[in-house]
């Protein structure tokens, strides 16, 4: 087993390259900082990471894909199912005409859940800095339910577009007014910090849970840390 140099990730004995941040193995000199926000950063350095395109990365995120379809597809068929199984123990609703009402539901949820991939295919990455962050207060409409917390941010990009995307609590909460980020549609958690050595930790973009900036896997979810 080799230890990087520069990152401090385990590798395996016939690697000569760190897979992480691409330094040589067993050279005692770090890969330098890029000067350029184009360039990969160094573990955690200023700079966008180039680990996005590594194949490590991208084979989580075809895993990534194929169990978000595959829980797409139980979600459409579950209300057919449903509906099939209510049509043949219930005496309000006759088996055909339970077939035909959990294909409308099911036909439904799979307009819904092709919508949502199209639109997320057809998302575009961006760069830009995080101009606001506000926390609103939506209303439930059925009396006594709680109300819904909504968290967006406002980016001003390098396009000249100002774009306003709802976050989870822990995106909100990891990125600040004045932070430089791209947004990267293809990952569950998009955002990635310009500079992360601020922070003294990195927010998983598989699973949005903290790692400190030492790490190269991210503690829950065990898939590699952009940084």
């Amino acid at each position: 087993m080799n230890i990087c140099k520069n990152c401090n990730a385990q590798l395996d004995d016939s690697e000569r390259i760190c897979r992480f941040c691409g330094t040589p193995v067993g050279s005692d000199s770090p890969v330098a900082e890029p000067a350029s926000p184009d360039a990969a950063p160094v573990s955690g350095s200023a700079g966008y990471s180039r680990l996005v395109d590594s194949d490590e990365v991208r084979s989580a995120l075809k895993k990534n894909a194929r169990i978000s379809n595959l829980v797409s597809i139980v979600f459409v068929f579950l209300p057919f199912l449903g509906f099939l199984i209510y049509g043949a123990v219930s005496d309000k609703m006759d088996f055909g005409k339970a077939a035909v009402y959990g294909l409308i539901v099911s036909a439904i949820f799979a307009v819904i859940s092709l919508f949502v991939a199209l639109k997320r295919k057809l998302t575009k990455p961006f760069e830009g800095t995080v101009v606001d962050k506000k926390k609103s207060f939506r209303m439930a409409r059925n009396n006594g339910a709680a109300p819904r917390t909504k968290y967006t941010v406002r980016i001003d990009c390098e396009d000249g577009k100002r774009r306003k995307k709802e976050v989870s609590i822990p995106v909100y909460e990891y990125l600040e007014v004045g932070d430089r980020v791209r947004y990267l549609p293809r990952f569950p958690q998009p955002f990635e910090k310009y500079d992360k050595r601020a922070d003294g930790e990195v927010l998983c973009m598989f699973c949005s849970r903290r790692n400190p900036l030492s790490e190269t896997t991210c503690s829950f979810c065990h898939k590699p840390l952009i940084k």
